[in-house]
């Protein structure tokens, strides 16, 4: 092998050329591991949708992640190649695959240090162990086995989950926090987290969307306040144009007509909330809004421009975040890195800069684990920062998801469901926390719920579906007397009966 002048001809010179690739290798993978684009691969591995309501191209990061490994491999096998000087297919024979895969795993498999600690173990092990040799692939199945079992991510990731534990020790504040009875009291506001960090909505942001176009009154003209005069009173202004806007939006799934002709406007500011009986097409309008689904007819406008047939990681990019009824947290990655993975549509650097750790780059990583920190400070998970999802109890993870959701910098938050599987206390403090996002952000909020008792606590407005059609929209008051919403809910003869 030769670089340039560089001829790489005895042993020990081809030792010191390896050592050197590894330990780039190693080096610039720490790096890219630890950015904005690393945090993205991992995400898309775990769950793509979740990626991609988060903010993440999967498409590119799937791209991205079979360009890099394509280059890591391709200088492994060409040093390989000057190494062996012949190659057949006996050489990566069934043995010697077993062999790399339980490198892997026992190592650690999406780790950086997993393979190389593999490696060196099962290199030097068949020394040591000799005396055995008739039992190697005895030994290596089992130690596949107990790893799979006890330690999934083997034995750096082990490593890596105790020096998690022991930093979440260093971070604790003397108080149970991650739970909901300390929202509010003496953690960061919210006021706080999201001061001079919201986006600034420019043109910029509404055009990277390729298919929003703008949207018309249906008089005709431009959208947005308007003078009228009043006899008696003088001149008035007319409430700005809806935030969000559908106009006859409808989806069928064959002959299932899932949502069916809903028109919904929801104002900067307004917390919505969208009732239902079970299978009255709520999360199918939220899938709608938020781009998981493309609608069969009618449109989508989200301040001024439609929007309908964006994917969701354009429609983060624009403003729109949510959760889901049920959590798609990613299992593999720290809160902290579940967080952070939400400011990728809101930060820039690129491989360049990533490899190079130039000064641009490592300010906007200081200032993305500010905000992450901080927002998990007002969520009161700051001592669960570098805990997986699995170590937290389901209302913690609830609140990790809207976190991760908040951290996107939204405009219009949906929350499929906050409240389910929680007791009458933690929804008293997740009504208290909804609250404050709401003040703190003027952030609009749609909220799904069934539960009345924290609609009403919450909403200025609700929307009732039932067969994917509007049935009734009014205050929490007055939708829960509407003689329609009654007999959605208990059904006819059952509604009559409460009535006389």
């Amino acid at each position: 092998a030769s670089l340039g002048p560089l001829v790489f001809e005895d042993p020990r010179s081809a030792y010191y050329l390896h050592l050197a690739v590894v330990l780039g290798a190693l080096l610039l993978t720490t790096r890219f591991r630890r950015s904005r684009l690393g945090r993205a691969l991992e995400a898309t591995r775990d769950d793509e949708l979740a990626a991609a309501a988060s903010g993440v191209n999967v498409t590119t990061a799937r791209v991205l992640a079979f360009v890099l490994s394509a280059l890591l491999a391709g200088i492994a096998g060409s040093l390989w190649a000057h190494f062996s000087a012949y190659i057949s297919p006996e050489t990566f024979d069934l043995m010697a695959t077993i062999r790399f895969v339980s490198m892997l795993l026992i190592g650690g498999a999406g780790t950086v240090l997993g393979p190389l600690v593999g490696a060196g173990l099962l290199t030097y092990l068949p020394e040591w162990l000799r005396f055995l040799e008739a039992w190697y692939m005895a030994i290596y199945g089992l130690s596949i086995v107990v790893i799979l079992l006890f330690a999934p991510r083997g034995l750096v990731g082990l490593a890596e989950r105790a020096i998690g534990s022991a930093r979440n020790s260093e971070g604790e504040r003397g108080t149970r926090d991650g739970d909901f009875g300390n929202v509010g009291k003496g953690l960061v506001p919210f006021r706080t987290v999201m001061h001079d960090r919201h986006a600034s909505w420019t043109s910029s942001d509404a055009t990277s969307v390729r298919r929003a176009v703008p949207a018309e009154t249906p008089g005709g003209g431009a959208r947005g306040p308007a003078l009228h005069q009043d006899e008696d009173d003088g001149p008035l202004i007319t409430p700005p144009a809806p935030l969000l806007e559908t106009r006859s939006l409808t989806i069928a799934f064959g002959g299932l007509v899932a949502v069916d002709g809903v028109d919904l406007k929801v104002a900067p500011g307004e917390i919505r909330g969208i009732i239902g009986p079970n299978g009255s097409g709520k999360t199918t309008m939220l899938n709608l809004i938020s781009g998981i689904y493309r609608p069969t007819g009618g449109e989508i406008i989200l301040d001024g421009r439609r929007v309908e047939g964006a994917s969701p990681s354009e429609l983060v990019r624009l403003g729109i975040a949510r959760t889901f009824q049920n959590l798609r947290l990613f299992p593999q990655m720290t809160v902290l890195d579940n967080v952070k993975v939400a400011t990728y549509c809101r930060t820039r650097a690129g491989l360049g800069g990533i490899f190079l750790a130039t000064g641009s780059t490592m300010a906007e990583e200081r200032q993305v684990h500010e905000e992450a920190t901080a927002m998990l400070g007002f969520m009161g998970l700051g001592s669960r920062a570098y805990s997986l999802p699995s170590d937290l109890s389901y209302g913690q993870r609830r609140l990790v998801e809207m976190a991760r959701a908040l951290a996107t910098r939204p405009r219009l938050l949906l929350l499929d469901e906050p409240g389910a599987g929680m007791s009458r206390v933690e929804k008293e403090r997740l009504v208290e926390l909804v609250q404050d996002i709401h003040a703190g952000g003027e952030i609009a909020i749609i909220v799904i719920e069934h539960d009345m008792k924290l609609i009403s606590g919450l909403c200025q407005q609700v929307t009732v579906l039932n067969y994917g059609k509007v049935i009734a929209q009014g205050t929490p008051d007055e939708v829960r007397e509407d003689q329609a919403v009654v007999e959605a809910y208990l059904g006819r003869g059952r509604s009559h009966a409460r009535a006389r």
